[in-house]
């Protein structure tokens, strides 16, 4: 279900990239690579794993610099957890 269209909004992007993600690579992710950061290219179907995430959408765009990018923290419900968002801390 990967597409190769210009144009996708910031949702359609993060909704075909979980989608991807989940039907292609969750299994095998969350079982040998927890905590590892993936980068799906959302016009390929590809993923690229990081350990951060600057480090997989890096490794994405050298592969693929026209890539559409949905970050995903294996193992985990988000990318960024609410405890390490601090920067508006008192």
């Amino acid at each position: 279900m990967a597409t190769h269209g210009p144009f996708l909004s910031p949702t359609a992007i993060a909704t075909l990239g979980q989608k991807i993600y989940e039907e292609r690579y969750k299994a095998d992710f969350e079982a040998n690579h927890r905590g590892k950061y993936a980068a799906i290219n959302v016009r390929t179907g590809d993923a690229i794993l990081g350990d951060t995430p600057e480090q997989a959408v890096e490794k994405g765009r050298s592969q693929a610099p026209d890539g559409l990018f949905h970050l995903v923290r294996v193992g985990f419900p988000s990318v960024y957890s609410g405890s390490s968002m601090t920067a508006y801390d008192a």
